[in-house]
Parts: C-alpha cells; sequence; structure tokens
C-alpha cells in the first residue's frame, strides 16, 4: 500500500464530508490547503462553519496527524470550496 495520497476534495455548506481517515496504530500525517476563494472548516463528523477550525480562503498550507480511527471532516463556508489534502502515513 502506498504511504502517500493526493486528493482534491469540493466541500458542500449542507453536510460534512471524510477528508482523511487513519486505521488503528497507523499515524496519518494530513497536510490541508484550501485552494479556492471561500473558507472551508475541518472537525469531526458534525463540524459546522461556528465551531470548526477554519483553514482561511487561499490559505497557506497547514498539517495535521490523525490516528487509532480518526476522521477528518470538512464543510465549506460558502460554495466553490477546493480542498487539496495530501495524506502521509508516518509510522509504517
Amino acid at each position: 500500500m502506498p504511504r502517500f495520497a493526493t486528493r482534491h476534495y469540493t466541500p458542500g455548506t449542507a453536510t460534512p464530508i471524510a477528508i482523511g481517515t487513519a486505521l488503528p496504530d497507523i499515524v496519518h500525517e494530513i497536510t490541508l490547503f484550501n485552494n479556492s476563494n471561500t473558507e472551508t472548516f475541518i472537525g469531526g463528523p458534525a463540524v459546522d462553519t461556528v465551531d470548526g477550525f477554519n483553514l482561511p480562503k487561499n490559505t497557506v498550507a497547514l498539517t495535521f496527524k490523525i490516528t487509532d480511527g480518526d476522521i477528518l471532516y470538512a464543510i465549506a463556508g460558502a460554495q466553490g470550496a477546493t480542498l487539496e489534502v495530501y495524506d502521509f502515513q508516518v509510522n509504517i
């Protein structure tokens, strides 16, 4: 299995979408780049534009680590969001 994956997502404004999943005992380093002219928010399955971690529009890349079955979700602040996700498995 490859240790690296690149994905592009277009999160909507109504329902959060899963953008990264870590298997048990596997650490994933998730780098996100909000390549759009609208804010995107990340968090758990109920993430929204009030309580989510804000990725400002056209922001620099930000990196997070998830592990042990964690799932990272995203939702957009407005239509037209594009989110680039770089997923590295770091402890294989």
